[in-house]
């Protein structure tokens, strides 16, 4: 393999005794291998240069990057430094990562320190080093035209080296934070799956993992597209930052489901379900198709649970009202949603109670809809022609009918006759 750089210039670096050079940092085994590649005097000249790079970058960790990375780093750097040396003497795959390398970045980051911190300052301390370490070998042996054309071919070089391994560095900074982004989503939801099964947990792990206290007030939120926004946008795009932006400074957890679904939970000291309501309008501005169902405030796990389980009985009654408002508060949609709670149940009832009024046909509907009315004025029937705009004869005309179907006074149970009819205005019949 031919050097990448005139061979006179390792020929003229400094002959340097190697005991006060070396580190414990410096794996032996590389150290043999560099000799063996280069000769002892440039392995000595190379440990010389790295060490106080070592010693620098070590000074400007922080105390969270030293107790993470404060092992690892010095390794990478001397891995890095060899692997220098021997790119230089021809060597391509000395372009890759060293495996330390790959070591102290994964661990950097699943400890949460940022790449700049703990590996790109340091890869540019070390360039640096090397830069001038070379200039001074150059220019102190070398006659200027001579010198001007080797400091040239080392720049060149120098730069692929570090910003081949610069490439690499951002490539797998990329590719590992995707998979702890996955990793912390699976984390989250089984924390957030648990503490809605009821399970107790401690208050650590739901501030490391969801970033809430979990003794807060909590209002739990289910939110949905329309269908066919769904399909034209393949799921709301920036759904999430939007949600924080809107409910901001309150802290948010989000769980996505399915393309077009969402829980969320807003935390924070205190809450009003008004001003929750009010950002969620605004929202609904930014983001036409959304719907939002939202339990009440709540306090503390059992809270952050109820509050939720509430947002999900909300939204069972909202998707069934595609033509009704965006916002489902629990306090308003509490009964329908507890009669549709088990849709097979409830449509069991309402075949029993007014099974012949069914169908999709007018005069079903009028039927139906005249003993909604009838039942809800208790039998009144001149408030029922009057609220439908129908003579009364006309409700008693009905009246005679729907018994006449049903074979017995539905008016003699109120309350089965209503929610019937409730549950028949939220599930699908056939009409």
């Amino acid at each position: 393999m031919m050097p990448i750089v005139d061979q006179q210039i390792f020929d003229a670096v400094p002959d340097l005794v190697r005991g006060e050079h070396v580190s414990a940092s410096a794996d032996p085994a590389e150290i043999v291998n560099l000799e063996a590649r280069c000769g002892e005097k440039v392995a000595t000249w190379a440990l010389s240069i790295t060490g106080p790079a070592v010693e620098r970058v070590v000074e400007e960790l922080d105390a969270v990057s030293f107790e993470v990375l404060g092992r690892l780093i010095p390794k990478a750097i001397y891995q890095q430094s060899f692997g220098l040396i021997h790119y230089l003497s021809g060597d391509d795959s000395a372009l890759d990562l060293s495996r330390e390398h790959r070591e102290t970045l994964v661990n950097g980051m699943r400890e949460g320190i940022p790449i700049h911190a703990g590996m790109v300052r340091g890869m540019r301390i070390i360039e640096s080093r090397w830069r001038n370490a070379f200039v001074q070998v150059i220019v102190g042996q070398f006659e200027a035209d001579v010198a001007a054309r080797l400091l040239n071919e080392v720049d060149r070089a120098i730069s692929r080296y570090f910003d081949t391994q610069l490439d690499q560095t951002t490539n797998i900074h990329a590719e590992e934070s995707a998979l702890l982004a996955e990793g912390r989503a699976v984390n989250r939801r089984q924390l957030v799956d648990r503490m809605i099964a009821g399970e107790s947990v401690e208050s650590r792990a739901v501030m490391h993992t969801l970033g809430i206290d979990v003794e807060a007030t909590h209002v739990g939120l289910v939110i949905w597209m329309d269908d066919a926004v769904s399909r034209a946008t393949a799921g709301y795009p920036g759904i999430t930052g939007l949600l924080s932006r809107a409910f901001a400074p309150w802290k948010t957890v989000t769980v996505s489901l399915q393309q077009n679904t969402m829980w969320m939970w807003v935390s924070a000291p205190r809450i009003r379900q008004k001003d929750v309501v009010v950002r969620i309008e605004k929202c609904i501005a930014s983001a036409p198709g959304l719907n939002f169902a939202l339990g009440v405030p709540e306090s503390g796990p059992k809270g952050f649970r109820a509050t939720h389980l509430k947002a999900q009985a909300a939204k069972r009654y909202g998707v069934r009202r595609p033509d009704a408002e965006r916002i489902f508060p629990f306090e308003d949609s509490a009964l329908q949603s507890l009669l549709i709670s088990d849709t097979e149940v409830a449509e069991w009832f309402v075949m029993a109670e007014i099974g012949p009024l069914l169908g999709g046909g007018q005069i079903q509907r009028d039927l139906r809809e005249t003993l909604r009315v009838l039942a809800r004025h208790r039998g009144g029937v001149m408030e029922t022609a009057e609220e439908l705009y129908i003579h009364r004869n006309t409700v008693a005309y009905r009246m005679k009918r729907v018994q006449e179907l049903l074979g017995r006074d539905p008016l003699k149970r109120p309350l089965e006759t209503q929610a019937a009819l409730a549950i028949e205005s939220l599930l699908d019949f056939g009409d």
